[in-house]
C-alpha cells in the first residue's frame, strides 16, 4: 500500500485527481504516483511499455476506501485539516464512474471493478448532513443501475441477434416458397397455353 495516504492531504488531493477522469481516460499507477491518462490513438501502446495493468486499478481503488476510512474515523483531525474531504470523495467516486465506461466492453474488468466500487458503503456512516446522504445515495444507486444496464444491455445484444436470424430464416422461406409457386404458375401457364392450341 501507497504510505503517502498516511497523510490526508495527499489522500484528498489523489480523491480530487479522480474526479477529472472522462470516458475514454484511463489510470497509471506507477509507485506512489496516480496518473489520469487522456485517451490517445496511441495511449494502449505507452500502457502497454509502461508495464500498466489493469489490476493497479483494483488495488487503488481497494486502497483509497481503506485509507478514506481510517481518516474519517479521526473526524476532529478531518475538519481540521482537510474540510473538503467528504466532498471530494464523492467527485472521486464520479470519475471511478467514469472510468467505467471505459471498460465498457470488458465483462472481466467491470465485475471487479463494480466490487471494488461497492466497498464503498464502507464510507456511508460518516456521512450525516442531508445533502451529503443524498449525493452519497445517488452514487450508490448508479453503481447497481450501472450493473442492470450491462446486463440489460447484454441480454438486448443477445435477443437482436436472435431476431436478426429469425429474419433471415424467414426471408429463406419466402424465397423458397416464391420459387415453388414460380414454378407451378409456369407450369401452369404450360397447360393453358398446350389445351388452348
Amino acid at each position: 500500500m501507497n504510505t503517502n495516504y498516511l497523510d490526508i492531504w495527499y489522500l484528498n488531493s489523489v480523491w480530487s485527481l479522480l474526479s477529472s477522469i472522462c470516458c475514454g481516460d484511463k489510470i497509471s499507477v506507477k509507485g506512489n504516483l496516480v496518473v489520469i491518462e487522456k485517451n490517445t490513438p496511441f495511449l494502449w501502446m505507452k500502457r502497454k511499455f509502461n508495464g500498466n495493468s489493469r489490476n493497479d486499478v483494483y488495488q487503488l481503488v481497494d486502497n483509497l476506501f481503506t485509507m478514506s476510512e481510517y481518516h474519517l474515523k479521526e473526524k476532529e483531525n478531518v475538519i481540521k485539516s482537510v474540510i473538503s474531504f467528504k466532498s471530494n470523495i464523492i467527485l472521486g467516486i464520479r470519475g471511478l464512474l467514469n472510468l467505467r465506461e471505459t471498460y465498457i466492453d470488458d465483462n472481466r474488468f467491470l465485475s471487479l471493478f463494480n466490487s471494488s466500487l461497492e466497498k464503498m458503503k464502507i464510507l456511508r456512516q460518516y456521512y450525516h448532513e442531508e445533502n451529503e446522504v443524498k449525493l452519497f445515495e445517488e452514487l450508490e444507486d448508479q453503481i447497481f443501475i450501472k450493473n442492470d444496464i450491462y446486463v440489460h444491455k447484454s441480454s438486448n445484444n443477445l435477443q437482436n441477434s436472435l431476431n436478426q436470424e429469425n429474419k433471415v430464416n424467414i426471408t429463406q422461406q419466402n424465397e423458397n416458397l416464391t420459387s415453388q409457386t414460380g414454378n407451378k404458375n409456369g407450369s401452369n401457364s404450360k397447360i393453358y397455353k398446350s389445351l388452348k392450341k
